[in-house]
């Protein structure tokens, strides 16, 4: 006789190897975060110097056209007058600045470095064109720069191109042109990866020491949940094998009670037909008892083995399409005269027709019988069996409802074990079994069956049973 447990796992779950995976991913993850801020910032600030470097030499270069051509400025004398070009090139080399573009305010080179670039129209420069609108831009460039030594390959430097607007002085609102500077900054671009690759390399460091921090407790918390699995498998071993030699032990008590019980019973009833002196009427009682007694135990015997076989998948079904209004009939016309004789109303309703239901017809005779006895027991007054839902869900409910003292919220899910009884000892009136046959005939039938509060007092238990295909519920519910 087996019963079904929950089996340990194969193997636990690998602390350490999730451990170290998910650190290296995050490690990695935070390394290559680390670049690309590494990256965002150095050329943030590449930006930031070398606009307010260029910023500085427009207002100095401002100042001096001004003072070379007086005002109002016209950007396009320096193509005419080459003299003055050329002293303010030297100006610029005096200043530190190789090269350098002016736009007049259309967007027109009127000088460069590279004197054949003087007279081109680069308006569709989105940086003149940001500058002309009052907007100071740069852009991060590589270029290639030639060296004196033949046969050396061209240098690939990093260039800062921003474009700063020309006021004019007289008239601070008017843009009269603008001025492109650039700037080689492949040499503070290199301090300041460095000066960030030191602070990286740093936070890397002090990662890496946590995680080995981290690695260490880890391991020493696997080796201890390590102990604790090696100690729960083994108790698991021991319960299974303790359950097993329990439910063997059940198995043969039954069977070897079987025997003597239907002994006794058959002997009782010969006593009965074949006394040869009449028994006085407390003798008669004494064996009416024993044989009461006799057909209690084999009940119980039976709804024992019954609940073995459903547990074990060995009890065979007759599954067929029945008519569930039938079977409720006949269930709740055997306990009337019993509920009348308690004083206690049995109700019935049902719609005006049912869909077939898909079951085996005695064992869901025994669903009905038990459920209707065990509402018998504890109802004070009434007990009612109704039928509702609707065949489109592939479901038919069927729910039992009395008026008795309840079920507790925190027993209504154990209730369907093994005799379990909500009742004090002194005050049980079955053996714990009838609820455990109902749960596992309705789930062999591909139904559920739970217990909730009924309308008022009382409770209310509820089952499922699948509909045969194609049919469907119709009529209104009628109170039999």
């Amino acid at each position: 006789m087996t019963r079904s447990t929950v089996a340990m796992p194969d193997s636990r779950f690998p602390l350490m190897r999730y451990f170290a995976v998910v650190s290296l991913v995050v490690i990695a993850m935070l390394i290559g975060g680390a670049e690309l801020i590494t990256m965002r910032e150095v050329r943030e600030q590449l930006i930031e110097r070398g606009e307010s470097y260029a910023i500085r030499i427009a207002q100095h270069l401002n100042q001096d056209l001004h003072h070379r051509f007086g005002s109002p400025l016209d950007l396009r004398e320096l193509m005419t007058h080459r003299e003055k070009a050329a002293e303010l090139q030297e100006d610029l080399r005096g200043l530190g600045v190789e090269r350098v573009k002016l736009y007049d305010d259309r967007g027109v080179i009127v000088y460069s470095d590279v004197v054949a670039l003087i007279g081109t129209d680069d308006w569709d420069n989105p940086g003149v064109q940001g500058a002309l609108a009052g907007q100071v831009s740069s852009e991060l460039v590589q270029a290639r720069e030639t060296v004196d030594v033949p046969g050396e390959p061209e240098l690939v430097v990093d260039v800062l191109e921003t474009y700063v607007p020309l006021y004019d002085l007289t008239n601070p609102d008017q843009i009269i042109g603008v001025i492109e500077v650039y700037q080689d900054v492949s040499d503070i671009r290199r301090q300041l990866y460095q000066l960030q690759g030191r602070v990286t390399v740093t936070s890397l460091a002090m990662m890496v020491l946590l995680f080995l921090s981290l690695l260490g407790l880890t391991y020493r918390a696997d080796r201890v949940i390590a102990r604790q699995f090696a100690d729960l498998r083994e108790a698991s071993v021991r319960l299974m094998a303790l359950q097993q030699t329990k439910d063997d032990l059940t198995h043969m008590i039954v069977h070897d009670l079987k025997n003597p019980l239907s002994s006794i019973q058959l002997n009782l009833q010969m006593l009965l037909q074949t006394v040869q002196e009449p028994l006085s009427e407390r003798q008669v009682q004494c064996v009416e008892r024993a044989l009461q007694s006799c057909e209690h135990g084999m009940a119980i015997i039976g709804d024992l083995l019954d609940v073995t076989r459903l547990e074990e998948g060995r009890l065979p079904l007759q599954i067929e399409p029945l008519d569930l209004a039938e079977v409720i009939v006949e269930a709740t016309n055997s306990l009337v005269d019993v509920a009348r004789a308690k004083g206690k109303v049995l109700s019935l309703s049902l719609p005006g027709t049912l869909p077939r239901v898909l079951a085996d017809r005695g064992l869901l005779r025994r669903v009905f019988d038990n459920l209707l006895s065990n509402a018998l027991k504890y109802a004070r007054t009434r007990i009612e069996v109704r039928v509702e839902g609707y065949s489109e869900t592939g479901y038919l409910q069927v729910s039992i409802c009395d008026d008795g003292p309840g079920i507790p919220s925190q027993f209504r899910e154990a209730i369907f074990d093994r005799f379990v009884q909500v009742q004090p000892a002194d005050a049980r009136k079955g053996t714990g079994l009838g609820l455990t046959f109902c749960k596992l005939v309705v789930e062999a039938l591909g139904g559920r069956i739970w217990v909730e509060d009924g309308k008022g007092d009382g409770c209310r238990f509820v089952f499922l049973l699948p509909v045969q295909e194609g049919h469907r519920l119709e009529g209104p519910v009628e109170e039999v």
